[in-house]
C-alpha cells in the first residue's frame, strides 16, 4: 500500500514513493536543516553496509539505499520498537521506499547542477607548492576506510586535479566530510574535495598520472590492499619508510623519516603521518592541516560537543583510555571507536567548552605511540549502538555520562583550573598511606624510564613523577588513573586508586 508525503501535490510524478513493503532503499523526512550525507550513513550503518544517498536539501528529506535487504529490514524493526532515530538530537522519520534501488537518473533530477554523494569524488588542488601524484593520494585516503579502487590525476583549466574512486560511498563521504579544505602540506596544496558525477573512471594502462589498484603493475604502484592476492596472484608488501618513491620522480617520503609503527595506518611503514607536527629534520613531508585546529590557534570556540580522534593505534586504542586522557580537560559523556574503522573514534564532551579545552590541549599528542590528529565533528551527539549488535558485543561505544571519574562535574571545581597539556610529568594524588619511593618508581617503570620522582613535603599523599618521554607518561596515565593498585602487588589503600593528572611545567622534580 502506498501513501502520499503530506504537503506534496498527488499528481506531482516527482514526489516519493512510500511502501508497507519492505525496500533496500528507506526514505528519510524531517531531517535537520543541513544534515549531512555523512550523519545519515552514520545513523544507518549500525546495520549494515550503505551503498547509495541521495539528499533533497531544500525539503530535507533523503533516500539511503542499504546494501541488502535484511540491513534495511532491521533498521526499520530497530525504529518501531520506540527506538526513536536522531540526527543532532531532532527525530526523524523513516519509511520503506517503493523502489528498489537509487539510480543515477534519480539523483540528477533531485539535485540539479550538484552532484550527489557517490564512492567517485573530484579532488581540486590550489597553491600547489610540491608535486601530488597517485601514490600520495593513496597513502592519504587510504587511511579513511574502504578500498580505493582507481585514481586518475590531470591537469584542467590552469589547476591540479584528480578523480578517486572508492569500492562504496561510505569512505567517499568521510574523506569528503574530514579532508575537504584541507592542506596536504603546512605551506600548500589545499584539497578541494567534491563528489563526481561519473559512475566509473577509466584507466589507460601506460598513463603514468593513472593507478588501477584492481589489477597489478608491473612498475610502481599497489594495490588497494596490501599482501592480499589480486587476480594475477599475492601483491608485495609495502616498502618501509625512507626508501625510493614508488614513481620515478615522486616526492617519496625522504629519508630520516620514522615509520609509523604498528596499527598507526593501514600500511604500516608507508602512510605518512596526518597532522602538523612531526617534529624537526623529517623534511617537507606530507601534512593535513585541519581546518578545526587552525580556528582553534585563532581563538575561535568549538560548535560541538563531539571531537573526532583519528590517527589512533588501533592495536592498543580502548574507549576507556580515551575517556581516561580527554578527560584530563573535560568530562567524556560518550566515546565511540568506529567498528570498520578502529583507528578513528568519536568522543562526546559535556558540553562546547570541554569540547573546545580538549582540541585545545589536546591535539596531536603522542597517545600510545600515535599522533592523535583531533577534529570538531559536525555531531552534536554519539549515538548509542542498537542493542544485540556486533558494535553492542565488541564494547566499541560506551557511555560514561554517569562515571564518578568526571574530573569537572561539581560546579567551580578547582580541577579546572590545573588543566594543561599533556607532558612527561605526572602529578599524583591519593598514594596509599605507606607506600614507598622505590615501589612507585618501580610501578611506573613499567610504563617507560623514570627520570625522577619525589613526595610533597607538607603531604606525602601527593608526589610528582616524570617518564621519559610524552608518550609514555599518557600510558601510564590512562594506565593507572583511579585503578585499585592491589592487582600491581601494592597496598590498595581506600580502594579508590591513585589520582594522575599531568603536572604543570612548574612543578619541580629530583632525579630518581
Amino acid at each position: 500500500m502506498k501513501r502520499k508525503l503530506d504537503g506534496m501535490a498527488g499528481t506531482d510524478p516527482k514526489r516519493p514513493k512510500l511502501s508497507e513493503l519492505p525496500s533496500r532503499v528507506l526514505f528519510f523526512r524531517n531531517l535537520p536543516q543541513g544534515a549531512s550525507e555523512l550523519e545519515l550513513t552514520q545513523l544507518c550503518s549500525w546495520f549494515g553496509g550503505v551503498t547509495n544517498v541521495l539528499k533533497m536539501k531544500e525539503k530535507n528529506q533523503a533516500f539511503v539505499e542499504m546494501e541488502s535487504l535484511p540491513a534495511a529490514v532491521g533498521l526499520m524493526q530497530y525504529h518501531a520498537a520506540g527506538n526513536p532515530a536522531l540526527i543532532r538530537g531532532q527525530p526523524v522519520d523513516i519509511h520503506y521506499s517503493a523502489r528498489q534501488e537509487i539510480t543515477q537518473k534519480q539523483k540528477q533530477q533531485a539535485q540539479p547542477g550538484e552532484p550527489p554523494a557517490g564512492n567517485i569524488i573530484h579532488v581540486t588542488f590550489s597553491h600547489m607548492v610540491r608535486p601530488v601524484d597517485c601514490d600520495l593520494l593513496y597513502r592519504i585516503f587510504s587511511q579513511y576506510g574502504g578500498t580505493i579502487l582507481k585514481i586518475v590525476c590531470f591537469e584542467k583549466n590552469g589547476s591540479h586535479q584528480a578523480l578517486v574512486e572508492f569500492s562504496d560511498v561510505n569512505p567517499a563521504l568521510t574523506v569528503k566530510t574530514v579532508l575537504n579544505g584541507h592542506s596536504i602540506y603546512q605551506d600548500g596544496c589545499v584539497m578541494q574535495i567534491d563528489f563526481s558525477k561519473l559512475q566509473q573512471i577509466s584507466v589507460r594502462p601506460d598513463d603514468i598520472h593513472s593507478r588501477d589498484f584492481t589489477v597489478p603493475l608491473h612498475q610502481g604502484g599497489f594495490p588497494a590492499q596490501f599482501g592480499e592476492p589480486g587476480p594475477m596472484g599475492p601483491y608485495p608488501m609495502a616498502p618501509a619508510v625512507g626508501g625510493p618513491s614508488l614513481v620515478p620522480g615522486g616526492p617519496g617520503l625522504g629519508p630520516g623519516r620514522p615509520s609509523l609503527g604498528p596499527g598507526q595506518g593501514p600500511v604500516p611503514g608507508l602512510v605518512p603521518r596526518l597532522g602538523p607536527g612531526l617534529g624537526p629534520g623529517l623534511g617537507p613531508g606530507p601534512w593535513i592541516i585541519p581546518a578545526t585546529a587552525a580556528a582553534a590557534n585563532n581563538g575561535q570556540r568549538a560548535n560541538s560537543k563531539v571531537l573526532l580522534a583519528n590517527n589512533l593505534n588501533k592495536e592498543r586504542i580502548s574507549c576507556i583510555a580515551l575517556f581516561k586522557l580527554f578527560g584530563t580537560c573535560g568530562d567524556v559523556m560518550r566515546v565511540k571507536i568506529l567498528y570498520h574503522k578502529r583507528d578513528m573514534a568519536f568522543v562526546q564532551l559535556r558540553d562546547e567548552a570541554h569540547a573546545y579545552r580538549c582540541l585545545s590541549h589536546l591535539k596531536e599528542c603522542p597517545l600510545f605511540d600515535a599522533k592523535m590528529n583531533l577534529q570538531v565533528s559536525k555531531m552534536q551527539e554519539v549515538p548509542l549502538p542498537p542493542p544485540h549488535t556486533a558494535e553492542s558485543y565488541d564494547g566499541l561505544t560506551q557511555d560514561y555520562s554517569l562515571s564518578p571519574l568526571h574530573r569537572f562535574a561539581s560546579p567551580g571545581s578547582k580541577n579546572a583550573l590545573h588543566i594543561t597539556s599533556p607532558s612527561q610529568s605526572l602529578h599524583l594524588s591519593n598514594i596509599p598511606e605507606g607506600l614507598a619511593e622505590e615501589q612507585l618508581v618501580h610501578l611506573f617503570s613499567q610504563f617507560g624510564v623514570v627520570e625522577s620522582f619525589k613526595f610533597f613535603a607538607a603531604n606525602k599523599k601527593m608526589g610528582i613523577v616524570r617518564l621519559d618521554t610524552v608518550s609514555h607518561a599518557i600510558g601510564a596515565l590512562v594506565t593507572l588513573h583511579r585503578e585499585n593498585l592491589a592487582p600491581f602487588g601494592l597496598p590498595a589503600g581506600d580502594g579508590r586508586g591513585l589520582t594522575i593528572s599531568f603536572a604543570t611545567s612548574s612543578s619541580a622534580v629530583t632525579p630518581v
